[in-house]
């Protein structure tokens, strides 16, 4: 049997991309600062940008040259060889007498969208609030049409989830992520680095100096974390506007300056904002350790420095930076700078245990109380935690820590640490005097060399030492030992 003979199939011809060959004299004039400029300022088409990628064409001034010898951008097919002239010759129609190039001009040139349609140079604050979602609502309808118009609406500028919004666009949760993606790298290109590949818009330059200040104020605390009334403050004094009429839009603004903010998980503590690539967890657990050190294991304070250096025992990798110490610190209510030197301590009422709030009453008093006083001055803390505190609560707590000492049986208390208050009762004060004199001492003598050391009233001294048998009444108001 004979084999069957194959048929033969013509070889189809390989088709080369046509060359891209421009050359105009006005090209000639351009400022070298264009020249040096990315050709994404030329809103050349993502195929075409990625051929010149390869073609290692990246700035304006080598894609003139490299256009007017003629060269080859593998993966460009006509349509991309076409657009890339054609930018080319929008681009030497918009070059001014000085070199540089009216870009609105060029945009206009191509049929682009200039965003917004009216000059905005003399914008306020609140007239940019007014204008930022509209007219980046509009510059994502015409770079990502429909699809990339509802995501915006619903997850960048509503509340939506990444689950809720996929499920009304009707994709999966990770096709969700590709398209968020793709509409953050469009906006970010375009705000920040005059970015236009693919993209049929271009943003005037006075709407992109109040989000390029605003990034350039946040850049200069290098990437650490700030404190909501951090963030306030720099909105005031960049934009001249207050957190509150920035609330419609800040997530989306959040989100073009790669931010974040984490919402407290406690009523105690303030929200903190912070870059996007930095961990929520770590940060949240700082301030809860911050909050336990200043609040309980360190009722005294801590300096910034004492302070970092605690929170870098536990993982030294994900702790806080040195610079972050004062953001943790304001983040957490009841916290406050007591001295010149920085240190840091939690305010009495905030204190965990009645024992340390105790301490610094006395502390700050700097004399003797009684329960009573000290129970009446924790009182005033009403509705925080430790504030309902009785004489006898107050009592067994000084009773019960050794950081305090009675002043003799006056029912008055004092630190211990404090060596110029006599904690001895008045007979044995008393004893010591009369045994240094050598000799029975009257009782106006006893109270002149008692009261400078402890309180105790004249016509008490009497019948203290009537009631202890050491002393000898000898006259009616002078004793001796016996």
């Amino acid at each position: 049997m004979w084999p069957v003979r194959k048929k033969l199939v013509p070889r189809q011809r390989r088709e080369y991309p046509p060359p891209v060959r421009f050359e105009n004299p006005r090209l000639g004039a351009l400022d070298p600062s264009v020249r040096a400029s990315p050709v994404g300022l030329l809103h050349v088409g993502t195929r075409a940008s990625n051929a010149l990628g390869g073609a290692r064409v990246s700035s304006i001034g080598e894609l003139i040259l490299a256009a007017r010898r003629g060269f080859v951008a593998q993966g460009a097919g006509p349509k991309s060889v076409a657009e890339i002239e054609e930018a080319l010759y929008s681009l030497s129609r918009s070059i001014g007498r000085d070199g540089r190039v009216d870009w609105l001009r060029y945009a206009t040139n191509r049929h682009f969208l200039i965003l917004p349609q009216k000059d905005s140079s003399k914008l306020s604050g609140r007239q940019f609030l007014q204008l930022f979602p509209v007219l980046l609502e509009t510059a994502v309808e015409s770079a990502c049409g429909a699809r990339g118009k509802l995501f915006f609406r619903r997850s960048l500028l509503g509340h939506d989830s990444a689950k809720a919004t996929g499920r009304h666009l009707g994709v999966t949760r990770q096709a969700t992520s590709l398209i968020k993606e793709k509409v953050l790298r469009m906006l970010r290109g375009a705000i920040f680095n005059d970015d236009y590949r693919g993209c049929r818009f271009r943003f005037r330059h006075a709407f992109l100096i109040p989000l390029r200040e605003l990034r350039g104020a946040l850049s200069a605390t290098h990437g650490r974390a700030l404190t909501y009334t951090e963030w306030e403050r720099v909105l005031e004094e960049t934009w001249g506007v207050t957190a509150i009429e920035v609330a419609p839009v800040e997530k989306l603004l959040f989100s073009i300056i790669d931010y974040q903010v984490v919402r407290p998980a406690r009523a105690q503590i303030q929200a903190i904002v912070l870059p996007k690539d930095r961990s929520v967890l770590p940060l949240r657990s700082a301030i809860a350790d911050t909050a336990r050190l200043l609040k309980r294991e360190f009722p005294k304070g801590l300096s910034k420095q004492q302070l970092f250096r605690e929170l870098r025992r536990s993982d030294g990798k994900t702790a806080p930076r040195l610079p972050e110490i004062p953001a943790l610190v304001k983040a957490i209510l009841g916290v406050e700078e007591f001295n010149p030197k920085g240190r840091i301590r939690a305010r009495v009422e905030n204190m965990w245990r009645i024992t340390d709030q105790l301490e610094r009453i006395l502390r700050e008093r700097g004399t003797p109380m009684r329960p009573r006083e000290l129970a009446a001055e924790i009182g005033k803390f009403k509705g925080k935690a430790g504030s309902v505190r009785a004489s006898r609560n107050v009592g067994s707590a000084l009773s019960g820590d050794k950081r305090f000492k009675p002043i003799g049986r006056s029912g008055v208390w004092a630190l211990r640490e404090w060596n110029h208050i006599e904690a001895r009762t008045v007979a044995d004060i008393s004893a010591d005097f009369i045994r240094h004199a050598a000799r029975p001492m009257t009782e106006a003598e006893l109270f002149d060399l008692i009261s400078p050391r402890r309180s105790v009233s004249k016509g008490s001294i009497g019948s203290l030492l009537r009631e202890d048998g050491r002393f000898r009444r000898t006259k009616p108001i002078t004793w001796e030992l016996k």
